[in-house]
């Protein structure tokens, strides 16, 4: 490891001025000792030592602020209520990653899935806790024939027993409505 030797008046000199910049405190060591130390070096020697520069890195009180906080709007600024040119109007389509279609019902990100939308309008609001599933496991299928509202516990143990009946959509929902029910009585009888 070979490393530049620094004398004693040399530290010394560095201590001195060790509130400066790397930068600065670099220049003048190098004038004063004919020496060629970079600021990369000057800031190693006092890292190792220890020595601060004083500065936080936070504002002080009274810091007067840059230019850009009294910025005036110029001509090739947005303005306010301009829309990007790829914003989608109200009333727009779109696939969510799980093949759910759904509606953009405001500005400006506001979609709804458009299965909850034709409940509502044809069965009414949902039930907290109750979600829309599809009847022939084909979200894709958006007829209110298709659809029903069932709990979250109920739709939990429908996903639960994929694994067992695979693609058989009729016995999964009947086998997931019986462990449903019987859930329900069990904790019935487990609270009286």
């Amino acid at each position: 490891m070979s490393g530049r030797r620094y004398t004693d008046a040399e530290i010394e000199f560095v201590y001195k001025h060790r509130k400066l910049n790397r930068k600065e405190l670099a220049k003048i060591f190098n004038e004063e000792f004919a020496a060629s130390v970079t600021d990369r070096k000057m800031y190693a020697l006092c890292a190792r030592r220890g020595w601060r520069c004083g500065r936080s890195g936070q504002f002080s009180n009274g810091h007067k602020l840059n230019a850009n906080r009294d910025y005036k709007e110029t001509p090739t600024s947005f303005k306010k209520g301009n829309l990007p040119h790829n914003t989608r109007p109200v009333g727009d389509k779109r696939t969510d990653k799980d093949g759910n279609e759904e509606i953009k019902i405001a500005h400006p990100n506001s979609w709804k899935r458009t299965s909850t939308i034709l409940w509502e309008r044809y069965m009414g609001p949902i039930p907290v806790g109750h979600v829309i599933a599809f009847k022939n496991g084909d979200n894709s299928d958006i007829t209110i024939e298709n659809m029903e509202c069932i709990s979250r516990r109920e739709l939990f143990e429908r996903n639960k027993l994929i694994r067992l009946c695979g693609d058989n959509v009729t016995t999964r929902n009947a086998i997931a409505k019986i462990m449903y029910i019987s859930s329900k009585k069990n904790d019935k009888r487990q609270h009286s």
